[in-house]
């Protein structure tokens, strides 16, 4: 049931985020004061649109999707590891603090970059095509794939426990929230040039 609950949070989360994502851009356009109510509202396509983006933020979706999977449940995982070295990993202990904190997200925004050019070295230029080369370079996805799985875990643990304290769970949220969002909101927009259309809701190019 926990991991039900978990898959549940994690969709949420990422449709919110797609959606903060899309809205930051939409309106950060300090050209435009109007705004089509296909552009605003139409959350049948703009979901699944944004989403797409995300993981296509790299410039490849399909190692953007593997990355993202794989990362998130590294991440789930190592949120039970509290459950190994002491009671069980809902519970209100030290262990379960440390592994289901936002340390893990904090470490990979950071580290993960620098890590993965020390161990591609010089092939990451020499074989660009590589499979490993190209899932590797997902660091978007790879990060929001780690944050998206330590919220909701953490939701999903208080949702369904009540054990670990309240403040905790909120902070980690917070914390990863705001790190995933401005990661996002500095990436560059790969549907540059391009617009919402107000008839038929496809991106149309925009005349110059």
């Amino acid at each position: 049931m926990e991991f039900i609950l978990y898959l549940i949070f994690f969709v949420i989360c990422f449709i919110l985020l797609a959606l903060l994502r899309y809205y930051i851009q939409l309106f950060s356009d300090l050209e435009r004061d109007q705004f089509d109510r296909s552009e605003l509202i139409d959350f049948q396509k703009l979901i699944p649109k944004e989403m797409l983006n995300i993981l296509e933020a790299n410039g490849n979706m399909q190692e953007g999707l593997i990355a993202f999977l794989a990362f998130s449940l590294i991440a789930y995982g190592w949120s039970l590891l509290g459950g190994l070295i002491g009671s069980p990993h809902f519970t209100n202990e030290i262990g379960n603090y440390f592994f289901q904190s936002c340390l893990l997200f904090i470490a990979a925004y950071f580290g993960y970059a620098p890590l993965v050019d020390a161990f591609l070295g010089s092939k990451k230029y020499a074989e660009p095509d590589s499979f490993i080369v190209r899932f590797f370079s997902q660091e978007t996805c790879v990060l929001i794939g780690i944050g998206l799985a330590c919220v909701a875990a953490n939701l999903s643990v208080y949702g369904m426990h009540h054990q670990i304290a309240f403040p905790f769970t909120l902070f980690n949220t917070i914390v990863i929230s705001a790190m995933l969002v401005y990661k996002l909101k500095t990436q560059p927009d790969i549907r540059t040039e391009e617009k919402y259309g107000e008839e038929d809701f496809n991106y149309e190019e925009e005349s110059n």
